[in-house]
């Protein structure tokens, strides 16, 4: 019953957006627009201005996560390098397979599994993907360096980059801000989670059929299998982690589906987009099962 309790309310905020964009024609972008520009940068420089995790802590989810994503390209690019294909097709997968759904589906299963202590170490392990995704992803994803270029610039547009600088300095700096200040960002941050979650949905909705399925399906299990195993070997081996909420944490970050922004870079920069819609609607449906399975073994 206490899983139903976690991921049923997730399951019915994505289905409602899926109604909406099948029967009410609701378009993508300006929710995308409205999460983009002010529910997820007021989210992160809320729970960032309040959290209370130790200097130590933070920069271990750091290490995981940039850990984490070296070794999952090195897998990915090993593997598909045995097979003969284009490098858009390879870019497509890789990044499907390296970039999870760590905010917009990771950070309610996370809060309604773990509470608020779950959910302060989510959100240093979403601001360090969002980086990687902005910086790295952006640079293998583009097929031509005046994009490539390009899309460096546009992450400079992201207001989340600025939020995240604006808490770190008013953090290290200790300076107070007014009190209406937090109460305004924090109401705004409470609505960017059911939000995110409509949008999924509607995102979704979009997404047609399956194509390129043996390859979907290889990027489905490592996304659902193989990625949070090696979350655990390097949370066990390489770092030998002791605390388990944090280990809770970032092991269901990495079960999380293929992020539905790696669609926005496959249409920026003409990659196979086929290749990464198509993951990100079998992994998102096959999520439910394999979450279900680890939230239990997480939680008992």
């Amino acid at each position: 019953m206490k899983i139903a309790n976690i991921l049923f309310p997730i399951l019915l905020c994505i289905s409602l957006g899926t109604i909406m964009g099948r029967f009410l024609r609701v378009e993508v972008r300006p929710l995308s627009q409205l999460v983009l520009y002010i529910l997820s940068p007021c989210l992160t420089f809320s729970w960032l201005m309040k959290i209370k995790l130790t200097a130590g802590e933070t920069v271990e989810i750091i290490i995981f996560t940039i850990i984490h994503f070296v070794l999952s390209f090195l897998l990915m690019a090993v593997v598909l390098y045995l097979f003969p294909m284009s490098h858009s097709i390879k870019s497509s997968a890789i990044l499907s397979s390296i970039f999870m759904n760590s905010a917009n589906y990771g950070l309610p299963v996370i809060l309604f599994a773990f509470g608020e202590a779950g959910m302060e170490r989510a959100i240093i392990f979403v601001v360090t993907q969002l980086v990687l995704f902005n910086t790295m992803g952006v640079y293998w994803g583009g097929q031509s360096s005046a994009n490539r270029l390009l899309a460096m610039k546009r992450v400079l547009y992201l207001p989340t980059i600025y939020g995240v600088l604006l808490a770190a300095i008013l953090r290290i700096t200790e300076i107070n801000i007014p009190e209406m200040v937090i109460t305004a960002t924090g109401m705004l941050g409470e609505a960017a989670i059911p939000v995110m979650l409509v949008l999924l949905g509607l995102q979704l909705e979009s997404i047609k059929q399956l194509k390129h399925i043996r390859l979907v399906v290889g990027v489905t299990i490592f996304r659902l299998i193989i990625s949070p195993a090696l979350a655990l070997f390097i949370l066990s081996f390489i770092m030998k982690t002791e605390n388990q909420i944090l280990v809770n944490v970032l092991l269901l970050e990495a079960a999380m589906p293929t992020a539905v922004n790696n669609m926005l870079l496959a249409i920026e920069f003409e990659g196979e987009s086929d290749v990464t819609s198509s993951s990100i609607i079998l992994t998102t449906l096959l999520s439910f099962f394999t979450l279900s399975w680890l939230l239990s073994v997480l939680i008992e």
